[in-house]
């Protein structure tokens, strides 16, 4: 089976970092492209394309496409070691007060909604 990746312009490095977690035995059967929105629109029209919204869930209600799916490449910092903690911390130093980190279930939830 033949699988495409669409990358939408303009998504930043999040999906570079995405699909280098992502080990494919064949390279030869996985397509990956760059489209504009509305070349992503008309693919998910036109050839039942599923778009995947990879950012997180509050953006994710402001506003996406119809039909798109979210599962988020980075969630909210949960756990409360001390580590943790420490990053929260340094998050706050730069002003940022959600920090966040990569989610572990990102795969997981890729494939239980595929």
């Amino acid at each position: 089976m033949k699988t495409s990746l669409i990358h939408l312009q303009g998504g930043g490095g999040i999906f570079q970092g995405l699909l280098s977690k992502v080990q494919q035995p064949n390279p030869q059967n996985h397509l990956v492209r760059s489209v504009d929105v509305k070349e992503a629109l008309r693919l998910q029209q036109e050839n039942n394309f599923v778009i995947l919204n990879v950012r997180p869930e509050a953006e994710f209600k402001e506003g996406h496409p119809p039909g798109a799916m979210n599962v988020q490449v980075y969630r909210l910092i949960k756990e409360w070691t001390a580590w943790d903690i420490a990053r929260r911390v340094a998050f706050a130093f730069f002003g940022i007060f959600s920090g966040t980190e990569e989610n572990p279930e990102f795969l997981q939830s890729m494939v239980s909604e595929f």
